[in-house]
């Protein structure tokens, strides 16, 4: 089907438009003819592999711009909550260190490897949380420090 083609080759845009298009097919009630509802269906179980996909990439090196693109690209599915996608973009992360580990398990020097490694997997995930989720951790520092008046005892 085209749709894995699109998936595969990276035009989450244009899969999205076609899963898009089959959700389109089903409120309008075109798909009385059992070919259009067939074609319909297909297009939205596509959606989840797309979600596969788009998830699949934080289980590799990623830059943070494509995390930026990948992330509003799953915000545009609307399965998913924003806890749900910040999980499963720790979950897929962690899948990545684990795997980087793995690499350098056998080298000489894997105690100092592992701590550059994790280093390096941490700082990548916490930019790229902060750039993606940034209002949501803003405002609660600030309504944590208003609210909890044992940060101010604490630090005087």
């Amino acid at each position: 089907m085209r749709m894995d083609i699109c998936i595969r080759a990276g035009y989450y845009d244009i899969a999205y438009l076609l899963t898009n298009y089959g959700v389109q097919l089903q409120t309008h009630g075109l798909t009385k003819n059992s070919i259009i509802k067939q074609v319909a269906d297909k297009l939205i179980d596509a959606r989840y592999h797309l979600l596969d996909e788009l998830f699949n990439t934080f289980a590799g090196p990623i830059d943070l711009a494509n995390s930026i693109q990948v992330v509003n690209n799953i915000r545009k599915i609307p399965y998913l909550s924003s806890t749900q996608m910040r999980i499963m973009i720790l979950q897929y992360r962690d899948v990545y260190l684990e795997k980087r580990l793995l690499d350098i398990r056998s080298q000489p020097d894997f105690i100092l490897r592992m701590v550059e490694v994790y280093r390096d997997c941490m700082y990548d995930t916490m930019v790229l949380h902060l750039a993606v989720f940034p209002e949501n951790e803003i405002s609660r520092r600030q309504t944590d420090l208003s609210v909890d008046q044992r940060w101010d005892v604490w630090q005087t």
